[in-house]
């Protein structure tokens, strides 16, 4: 920004600045016993230094759903939330815009529950679908 200029030696700085912070089993006296206590402190410190007091504090909202729900769905695990979530995932009677979110909230929160990232997943079968309609079209074509 040209009213207050920074060089790389101030990203540079600040970076390290924020790594040791974080870390400190590695750089200070605090003593853990597993990598999920390191992941707990980490969390605690970052939420502490951003001033966050909501698990949904600090998600961009505007990001695409899929993207949004995942995340809304780690943060409440992360911070052991007992949500009420849509445990059947079957077509609706009727296709209503409540019906079909409840539908895709439970796919999502299962494939997360499983250890699947919705999101990768998705993107997989759109190659897969690129692919087949490719093929279709060339062979209409031909």
């Amino acid at each position: 920004h040209p009213t207050h200029p920074f060089s790389i030696e101030d990203v540079a700085q600040t970076v390290a600045d924020k790594l040791i912070r974080r870390h400190p089993h590695v750089f200070a006296d605090v003593k853990v016993s597993s990598s999920d206590e390191v992941l707990e402190n980490w969390e605690a410190l970052k939420a502490l230094e951003k001033g966050r007091t909501s698990a949904v504090d600090g998600v961009p909202i505007a990001q695409p759903a899929l993207t949004l729900v995942t995340k809304l769905l780690y943060r409440a695990e992360k911070n052991r939330l007992a949500l009420e979530l849509p445990t059947e995932i079957t077509t609706p009677i009727a296709p209503t815009e409540e019906a079909v979110g409840d539908v895709l909230l439970a796919t999502i929160a299962w494939a997360t529950s499983q250890g699947v990232d919705p999101e990768g997943a998705l993107r997989k079968v759109s190659r897969a679908l690129i692919a087949q309609i490719s093929e279709i079209e060339s062979k209409t074509n031909s």
